[in-house]
């Protein structure tokens, strides 16, 4: 919802720190599991508005915290799969929110084509094999940016139908 743009930064904020925010009693795991998913999937687009880049700041140090938490008995708090879950977040977020893949999606001809003219470029400079593409992770996808292109053909918001009442789109084009 929030890279549909239909939750405010602000509600991010609040889920984050109801999940992992400084109470009486640590966090349980799946809650810092649940906030790191969460940040994986819109940390790029939450990072791009001022607001969330400093509520990303907070996250980052709280989870740090969290990540190195001990008890009373000197041992952490948490599992290695958590600390290693939240040091993959921060790593993530280092690196401009670009991960690896290692796994090739599904292409289009014309992707596959133009990968395969980037390629030979790049070797033909001389440069190094490559090995692995990379995404940016939590980036708001950009089919959801095509469709607020207004479409053609399509009547405006404004048209009205004779008689002055609001026109209604046909069954078969809602």
């Amino acid at each position: 919802l929030f890279l549909r743009q239909l939750l405010a930064v602000k509600v991010v904020g609040q889920v984050v720190h109801d999940l992992v925010g400084i109470k009486e009693t640590s966090p349980e795991e799946h809650m810092i599991e649940c906030v790191c998913e969460l940040l994986r999937s819109i940390g790029y687009t939450l990072d791009g508005t001022q607001h969330g880049k400093v509520l990303m700041s907070q996250f980052s140090a709280r989870l740090q915290d969290l990540k190195r938490a001990a008890g009373a008995d000197g041992r952490v708090l948490y599992s290695k799969r958590i600390q290693f879950c939240v040091q993959d977040l921060l790593d993530l977020r280092g690196n401009s929110w670009q991960e690896k893949l290692f796994k090739d999606q599904a292409k289009t001809k014309q992707e596959i084509r133009m990968d395969q003219v980037k390629e030979a470029k790049i070797q033909a400079r001389g440069g190094p094999e490559v090995l692995f593409a990379t995404q940016t992770a939590g980036a708001r996808p950009a089919y959801i940016d095509d469709t607020k292109q207004p479409r053609p053909g399509a009547p405006s918001s404004g048209s009205r139908a004779p008689g002055g009442a609001a026109a209604r789109p046909a069954f078969d084009q809602a």
